[in-house]
């Protein structure tokens, strides 16, 4: 379920064989299948939320890699001695694009595949995951050159070149720190990580219920184990009622009584909490937007009453909490879904002496809004997830590797708080330091240092 990093380095090959030898027609067909069915493996777990998400990645795939052969196949033929270049090329723009656009999906990069290698993630400070993936893609390109001409004498000079470089650039990438970090103070954040694992198919108050009191019995937990703990960090949406509307409000008073008994419980602790809660805020037409948010609060500043610090998650998921282009005769087909609305900033919080920034599930897919958020001063990434609604734990650890690029991309420290797995803390140089079981209910207790 981790995977095997060594196959990376080889998966192309039989395709770039293939198509350097077949017709332009052929090459549209096996990328389109390829395409269709490497995505279709990679990202089965879509199932479990909507088989028309499933279906949609794995023709969006295939169509993006008819596309790809039809490139590659033109290239082997215009120039065929140094065709393994632009190949690795093609592959590594497709990587890049296919990202960028509404509906960027970061799943399936190649790089990824070695976030347990130390010798490789190091090297992403400097390259970032883009760099990883052009050091394979020029491998196996090479090798299928080699392979389709079958002459290694033809390609030996550009062989030793490319292993040059490699080996140099993985060097540097293991030699480089983060400028003007090596003679800081280093000094500790302790956090506790609580993962509840809840049912994703159950909703309504009694399981509300149910959860927060899980919640706090984990929490409770934690602190006996650990009473210097300085934060607690609870999933994403780890508190479905809306905290501020409902504890203001007595429309709904069982939800009202939840509510306040939980502030209750907060503001008598010792420490601080981040928590994952469905939040609302009205318009000044009178109407309700709903958010996917991080609440930060402070007992005995922000909790009674509730006046905690709020970031709304920026980059939505698309299909399950927004409709690109307000596309709602797609709605129907994606029933199980809950729409936001985005946030328009981040927003940090500061804790003891460090400045977390709080992307939500998989807003740290995004290498650049996570590095946006370290240019704005964060020393700390606290990622709230719950990836439970997949029921798969390939799918956990394949969110579990972007996290780890993240942390070594920026050079500082992720702690993840998640519903179900990976609930994790990660070094700044991207190595997984302690993770905690999947689909149980646990906590992490951990003395992160702050850089």
């Amino acid at each position: 379920m981790q995977g095997i990093p060594l196959c990376a380095w080889f998966y192309f090959i039989p395709f770039l064989v293939l198509i350097q030898s077949v017709s332009y027609k052929k090459a549209l067909l096996c990328g389109a299948f390829y395409g269709a069915l490497a995505y279709g493996l990679f990202a089965y777990w879509l199932y479990s939320y909507s088989v028309y998400a499933l279906i949609a990645v794995c023709v969006c795939y295939g169509l993006f890699f008819a596309i790809v052969a039809l490139l590659l196949c033109f290239t082997s033929r215009a120039f065929p001695q140094q065709c393994w270049l632009l190949h690795a090329g093609i592959l590594l723009a497709f990587e890049f694009l296919r990202s960028q656009t509404e509906f960027g999906f970061y799943y399936g990069i190649i790089g990824y595949s070695q976030w347990k290698i130390p010798l490789f993630i190091h090297t992403a400070y400097i390259g970032g995951v883009w760099g990883i993936s052009a050091c394979i893609y020029l491998f196996a390109s090479l090798c299928a050159a080699m392979v389709r001409y079958k002459s290694f004498y033809r390609y030996r000079f550009s062989a030793l070149s490319l292993f040059c470089c490699i080996a140099l650039y993985i060097g540097i990438g293991n030699l480089v720190q983060p400028a003007g970090k090596k003679n800081q103070e280093e000094k500790k954040l302790t956090v506790a990580l609580i993962q509840n694992n809840p049912d994703p198919n159950k909703d309504g108050i009694n399981e509300y219920r149910k959860e927060v009191e899980s919640l706090l019995a984990l929490t409770d937990q934690a602190l006996a184990a650990r009473p210097d703990i300085q934060l607690v960090v609870w999933p994403e949406t780890a508190v479905v009622p809306d905290i501020l509307k409902h504890y203001y409000s007595l429309a709904d008073y069982e939800r009202h009584t939840l509510v306040v008994s939980l502030l209750s419980y907060l503001d008598e602790k010792p420490c601080a909490f981040l928590i994952g809660n469905n939040h609302a805020e009205m318009t000044t037409a009178g109407a309700e937007e709903r958010f996917n948010s991080a609440l930060y609060f402070e007992p005995k500043k922000t909790v009674l009453p509730p006046q905690p610090q709020i970031y709304n998650k920026v980059h939505l998921v698309p299909f399950s909490e927004f409709l690109p282009h307000n596309a709602a005769f797609l709605s129907s087909l994606f029933k199980s879904a809950y729409f936001k609305k985005p946030g328009n900033a981040v927003k940090l919080f500061s804790c003891a002496d460090s400045v977390c920034a709080t992307p939500i599930c998989f807003e740290d897919t995004f290498p650049a809004f996570v590095h946006s958020m370290k240019k704005q001063g964060a020393n700390l990434i606290v990622n709230l997830s719950n990836d439970s609604w997949a029921n798969s734990i390939a799918c956990q650890y394949q969110h579990l590797a972007m996290a780890a690029f993240r942390s070594a991309e920026n050079g500082i420290p992720t702690v993840r708080s998640t519903a179900s797995g990976q609930t994790a803390v990660i070094d700044w140089r991207g190595t997984v330091i302690s993770c905690a079981p999947a689909y149980e209910a646990c906590f992490i207790c951990a003395d992160v240092t702050i850089r």
